[in-house]
């Protein structure tokens, strides 16, 4: 696992990387491409008259119109939240754009099209480390702490993966973070010599 680093652009534009994210620059005269392979980023773009900055995450396209924005990918799916300025996003093979607002995210890609929805509470502050959750489920959450821990999260039984989690987590100490989902949750934390964590139902 990596750690969170920044990144400035020639232009002026910045990049936040999250932990084990992938991001590739491809400048061109006349647009600014970002492919992020896997992870999340926080794009905040220096203003551009004639060259377009787009990112893209899978099947999902992100113009940006001169503004501050996270893209969480997902493999085929991507979360889109926007802090500042205009967005648009676009599905490979769909028609149409939708046009975000500060403070609303979306979750496009394969599968059913979503509508915006306001920005959960806590949601920017992984740039800080810091990992907010409200009635978020487990798997959600393995998920956002995979990033941060070095060996494999295990959840053993598919049923453990809604169980939902509040609270806010130091994302830099994601071990300590999973010893402790015993105190609030029905679980068992099991490390194992490779590195790897297996959860299990407490009994």
């Amino acid at each position: 696992m990596g750690e969170r680093r920044s990144v400035r652009l020639a232009d002026g534009s910045r990049i936040q990387l999250d932990a084990d994210s992938h991001l590739q620059v491809r400048s061109h005269l006349r647009s600014r491409r970002m492919v992020l392979v896997s992870g999340r980023a926080r794009f905040d773009v220096a203003p551009s008259r004639w060259r377009r900055f787009q990112v893209d995450a899978g099947p999902v396209q992100v113009r940006n119109y001169g503004t501050v924005f996270d893209v969480d990918r997902r493999g085929d799916r991507s979360e889109v939240r926007l802090w500042r300025g205009k967005v648009g996003v676009r599905v490979a093979g769909r028609d149409g754009e939708q046009h975000l607002q500060p403070g609303q995210q979306l979750l496009a890609g394969t599968g059913p099209v979503q509508l915006p929805q306001p920005i959960a509470t806590g949601s920017g502050e992984w740039t800080q480390g810091r990992l907010q959750f409200a009635q978020t489920p487990l798997g959600e959450v393995v998920r956002s702490l995979q990033r941060y821990h070095h060996g494999a999260i295990v959840l053993d039984e598919p049923g453990l993966a809604t169980l939902q989690v509040s609270g806010v987590f130091d994302g830099d100490h994601a071990a300590t973070v999973l010893a402790l989902l015993p105190e609030i949750l029905p679980v068992a934390f099991h490390p194992h010599r490779d590195g790897s964590v297996h959860i299990s139902a407490r009994h």
